[in-house]
């Protein structure tokens, strides 16, 4: 740009000034002033200046103001102004770039402005492990990974200041930087790294690194089958990779979740793509088997098959049959009943399920599978017991069992001799004949009232007397 003076004087003798300004092109959008804070930036080259900044500071003003007079100049997009513009910006993380744009008519040009706030005296700059940059996964912590096959890796730490004091782990500390080589025989390997401000040893900041390998995990964790109304877990079969689901034959409609044992290998179940962690497959159980194949493959890379079966759960608590000392028992809703034929104190009851899968048991004592037989006590002239059966899907009903002994029917329903009918004395159990005087024989004939007791005469003496039972 140069400056060109020039005087204008009348015939009258009045004079005026004038300046001719003369704009080189590329000048037309070249910066005449920049400032952060008031403060000049270290101009770099041509298009990019650099400024520190305070550690603590969240905001800076900048300015900006273009050599031409009709230049438009425009800070991090957040507008144009004539000749110059002032903005304030926000200072994200330890380093902010900001853009300037200067515009004229058919041209523009960009600036680059990197504000660093200045470094921490206990931070960290830099971290390599095996000569790889490792990132920050969260505040003050890095994770690196090396091969599955590594015993130990090399880990350089760079602190922001070279005076500060770096160790890492217990090894001795070392001025800026450190570098040292560490056991990684753990699939996790932590080490902590410690910069200290030399000139200030109370200012010390701990930073974390973790070294991992590939997990060569691809075992499952667990496999969940599950709707609104119910949840299985499944299990696994001993000495195999195959896993048992059962669930109520009244269920169709269920979601399988395959876990994997380790975070972060993958899981897939049928055709499904491998999703990290766990996989889901929505499926109709229509029969009473369903099979389906589940992949788990490790962070090496390596694969494993398993395979899930869900079998359908009888509800089933019918029972098909009770015996008691071989007698069939008689069901009247939900209790069976049985008399004895014989004189019993103990008697043997037999009772089996309709479903060879479901349990019963006597009493609450010890669950069988499918069949029971236990010896009970005819303790009383009639005893009660409970049958409980267990249906496969754990539905559970309980039966009412009545044992009656033989009866104890003792009456009489008539005595007779020689055809005429005795009459039973009242309160008492007399009974008397009459009979005409002549006969000097005699037929007696006893009658019980149940047709199975003994009906017999006990000395009968020498007299003319027959008897006969019935």
């Amino acid at each position: 740009m140069r400056t060109v003076p020039i005087k204008v004087t009348s015939e009258s003798g009045k004079e005026i000034d004038y300046v001719l300004t003369i704009y080189k092109q590329s000048a037309l959008t070249e910066l005449e002033e920049l400032t952060v804070d008031g403060k000049e930036p270290i101009k770099n080259n041509f298009l990019n200046y650099s400024i520190m900044v305070e550690k603590d500071v969240t905001e800076v003003e900048i300015k900006a103001k273009a050599i031409y007079d009709l230049a438009k100049v425009n800070i991090n997009n957040l507008g144009e102004e004539v000749k110059q513009t002032t903005r304030k910006v926000t200072l994200e993380g330890d380093e902010t770039i900001v853009k300037i744009k200067v515009i004229t008519e058919g041209e523009e040009k960009e600036y680059t402005l990197t504000i660093n706030r200045k470094p921490d005296t206990s931070g960290l700059a830099f971290v390599y492990v095996n000569g790889e940059k490792v990132e920050q996964t969260s505040e003050k912590t890095y994770e690196a990974y090396i091969a599955a096959n590594s015993k130990n890796a090399e880990v350089l730490a760079i602190a922001n200041v070279e005076t500060s004091m770096v160790q890492i782990g217990m090894n001795e500390q070392e001025a800026g930087r450190s570098t040292v080589t560490v056991d990684t025989e753990e699939l996790t390997n932590t080490y902590i790294i410690t910069v200290t401000d030399s000139e200030n040893v109370e200012n010390t900041e701990n930073y974390t690194l973790i070294i991992k390998k590939p997990s060569t995990d691809n075992t499952l964790k667990e496999i969940i089958i599950q709707n609104n109304e119910m949840q299985v877990i499944a299990e696994k079969v001993k000495g195999t990779n195959n896993y048992i689901a059962k669930v109520n034959e009244k269920y169709t409609d269920m979601t399988v979740i395959a876990k994997a044992n380790y975070e972060f290998s993958e899981v897939s179940i049928d055709t499904n793509d491998y999703k990290v962690a766990q996989d889901t497959l929505g499926i109709q159980l229509n029969e009473n088997t369903y099979t389906l194949p589940i992949k788990v493959k490790s962070q090496d890379g390596t694969e494993a098959e398993y395979t899930l079966q869900i079998v359908k759960q009888s509800s089933n608590t019918n029972i098909s049959s009770v015996k008691v000392d071989g007698i069939e028992a008689e069901l009247n809703e939900n209790t069976y009943e049985v008399t004895l034929t014989n004189k019993l104190t103990k008697v043997e009851v037999n009772a089996k399920t309709e479903d060879e899968n479901a349990q019963i048991a006597i009493d609450n004592i010890v669950y069988e599978k499918a069949e029971i037989t236990k010896e009970l006590d005819m303790d009383s002239k009639d005893i009660t017991a409970n049958i409980n059966v267990k249906a496969e899907d754990g539905t559970t009903k309980t039966y009412n069992l009545i044992i009656h002994s033989l009866p104890d029917n003792t009456n009489l329903t008539e005595i007779t001799v020689n055809g005429i009918k005795a009459i039973l004395q009242p309160y008492s159990k007399t009974y008397v004949a009459r009979v005409p005087i002549a006969l000097t024989e005699y037929e007696v004939t006893a009658v019980s009232e149940d047709e199975l007791a003994m009906v017999e005469f006990i000395d009968v003496g020498a007299g003319p007397v027959s008897a006969r039972t019935e």
